[in-house]
């Protein structure tokens, strides 16, 4: 009997146990496959959206054209009506140009996720190969494969579940085009484009004929206005934010009735002429906000260069989860 000849292994080709184990390192693979992961999932959902914007664009060059609804006409008559001398109420919005700070605004609410967006649903779920669900990390499943609301506005396309604050600066009042805001107190703040004394401001809401009176509660019902004077000298602290946070006045309360128009607009501390100054300052002579820090009276404050705003809800009318605000103007003298 011939004997076998046993096989000699090359030295150079036998992986050390230590290094084994550190190439199928689960944690070092994750790390690596990371990337490659997220570009998958962009690439699946670029696809999709191509799909979609496809679909669309065949159904509207063979289906035929729908007639409007009631609603879909009694809202572009309002709309076009609004839009009147000067942005219809005659007053210029210098709040068009502002821009919102983030840091200084209150959260945006999120309503539930559905089903079909999240990644362990069954449509995304089929594009994940079953060797890949065993390396993700645990409660994979869960996770949001929707396309962020941003991208949306941004591109000022319909669909987007939430508005972001900078909504409340758009003449859109069109249902579902507001902002809501977590909770029944918060508020918004912004830079405005230019320093201005500012005289008035106005609140729009969608119009309640358009809507079912079940949401007539999430509409803004208490509020005040904070002015915060301008910062324009480079060499003062503040003139990267725009305007001295440390230094607020209070220029408005704000009572919306929701029983009255859609567009509401309040005087200011600032107004030349406020209407029934003497009662609103007996009405108010114990609350110590109601006046501007800067003087002791209400009736005759000196006029400030004002350079940032919050809108400060206090309560909405009964809606415990958000509060819609769907746009806030400022009007009075810019100061360029």
């Amino acid at each position: 009997e011939e004997e076998e000849e046993e096989e000699e292994v090359d030295p150079e080709e036998i992986v050390p146990l230590a290094e084994l184990q550190k190439r199928l390192d689960v944690s070092r693979i994750m790390s690596q496959s990371e990337k490659k992961i997220q570009d998958w999932a962009m690439d699946i959902m670029k696809d999709e959206v191509e799909k979609y914007k496809m679909e669309l664009l065949a159904n509207s060059l063979h289906k035929a054209p729908e007639c409007p609804s009631v609603n879909e006409i009694v809202q572009e008559v309002a709309s076009a009506v609004i839009k009147y001398s000067k942005d219809g109420i005659g007053l210029v919005d210098h709040a068009q140009g502002a821009e919102i700070v983030h840091s200084l605004t209150s959260a945006t609410y999120t309503p539930p996720t559905e089903e079909l967006e999240l990644l362990g649903n069954t449509f995304w779920r089929k594009y994940i190969p079953e060797d890949w669900e065993q390396l993700l990390p645990e409660g994979w499943e869960q996770w949001t494969m929707g396309i962020p609301a941003s991208v949306y506005h941004s591109l000022n396309i319909k669909g987007a579940k939430v508005a972001p604050p900078d909504a409340i600066l758009q003449d859109k009042t069109t249902i579902g085009a507001c902002w809501p805001m977590e909770g029944r107190k918060g508020q918004v703040t912004m830079r405005l484009a230019y320093p201005m004394n500012i005289e008035m401001v106005t609140i729009d809401h969608v119009n309640l004929d358009l809507i079912p009176e079940d949401m007539y509660d999430s509409a803004p019902k208490t509020m005040k206005v904070i002015g915060y004077p301008a910062c324009t000298n480079k060499a003062d602290e503040c003139y990267s934010m725009g305007f001295d946070m440390y230094d607020p006045i209070e220029i408005a309360r704000i009572d919306y009735d929701i029983d009255g128009s859609s567009v509401q607009t309040f005087n200011t501390i600032y107004a030349e002429s406020p209407p029934a100054a003497e009662e609103s300052i007996e009405e108010n002579e114990d609350d110590e906000g109601s006046c501007s820090v800067n003087t002791g009276s209400c009736t005759s404050p000196p006029k400030t260069d004002i350079g940032g705003v919050t809108l400060k809800v206090l309560d909405n009318w009964g809606n415990d989860a958000f509060t819609c605000i769907y746009r806030f103007r400022v009007h009075g003298q810019p100061l360029f």
